[in-house]
């Protein structure tokens, strides 16, 4: 844990992290969780807002329960014990920040508005 990064520092942390961890227990739609997602990091979250959305349980992270240390720790170690599965999350995770971007979100907005 190393406190408030400044947002200009950020993706040099992103580009040195193995995994994104949101122990939230109340969040919305996450701009860090994208963020990270973004950088090709598989991601463990808890349950909560719009998290499902953009983690799936084995596919590009692990979603744990609400303040379960434990389960945070043994998502952790399955990541760092299986290098091959954190690279396939990780490239689940990019797939899924990409198919989120300002521009196509805006796309999708504007097909929605012309139907």
């Amino acid at each position: 844990m190393i406190g408030r990064v400044p947002r200009e520092a950020t993706p040099g942390y992103y580009q040195q992290a193995r995994a994104f961890v949101l122990p939230s227990s109340n969040e919305g739609m996450s701009n860090a969780l994208l963020e990270g997602l973004a950088s090709g990091l598989p991601a463990i979250v808890t349950d909560i807002g719009g998290t499902r959305e953009l983690v799936s349980e084995g596919e590009n992270g692990f979603i744990v329960p609400i303040g379960s240390g434990e389960a945070i720790v043994e998502a952790l170690r399955k990541l760092l014990d299986d290098s091959a599965l954190a690279a396939r999350m990780g490239a689940e995770s990019r797939r899924r920040a990409e198919a989120m971007s300002w521009s196509r979100v805006a796309k999708d907005f504007l097909e929605v508005l012309k139907k």
